[in-house]
């Protein structure tokens, strides 16, 4: 009678619980059977409106956040801080000025300077990075407001602390200024 059987369900929530039961009488009495913990919902309550979730991450209540409930706290409050991540956009602006460096390098070669067409692309290409937005309802109108800049031999460099302090100052304005007016240079 050392014996135990352990059951689990492979899923969680209520809607995945289960019960047991046995034709033999002897085993249904007795507590023969025996509910070691009931399944359950993860329930909470975000900005006032309630959710219900079967499982304890939690990704499509919040655009672009996931929750990963750790422990329950009945009647609590709990505070969850949202912060951008300055060093992933910073990342992902390096990544860009080193695709736009990249590409300024293969269009100033000497066979690529023979081509007037690659020669087009490459001024367009530097006239991107200077273009002012003045006028044009922006709150930043250059990219060295944001910490981008170019050097002396037309190659983009970043700053990463003047990108942050944009960032932190006024993060719309930077996303503004990085999509452009309507979709349009920027």
């Amino acid at each position: 009678t050392g014996y135990k059987l352990a059951v689990t369900s492979k899923e969680t929530g209520t809607a995945h619980a289960f019960s047991m039961s046995s034709s033999f009488a002897f085993l249904n009495e007795g507590g023969a059977f025996t509910v070691q913990t009931t399944a359950q919902d993860a329930l909470l309550t975000i900005d006032g409106l309630a959710v219900t979730k079967s499982k304890n991450v939690i990704d499509d209540a919040l655009d672009g956040i996931t929750l990963n409930l750790k422990a329950s706290n009945v009647g609590s409050s709990v505070t969850v801080t949202v912060a951008r991540d300055l060093a992933k956009i910073g990342d992902k602006l390096q990544e860009f000025i080193d695709a736009y460096n990249e590409s300024l390098t293969a269009l100033t070669t000497a066979d690529a300077k023979k081509d007037p067409a690659l020669q087009s692309i490459a001024s367009r290409l530097r006239t991107s990075f200077s273009t002012s937005f003045s006028g044009s309802g922006f709150d930043f109108t250059g990219l060295s407001q944001i910490g981008i800049s170019r050097d002396s031999t037309g190659k983009a460099n970043l700053n990463r602390s003047d990108l942050e302090e944009a960032i932190g100052g006024d993060f719309a304005a930077v996303v503004q200024l990085m999509q452009g007016v309507s979709g349009g240079a920027g």
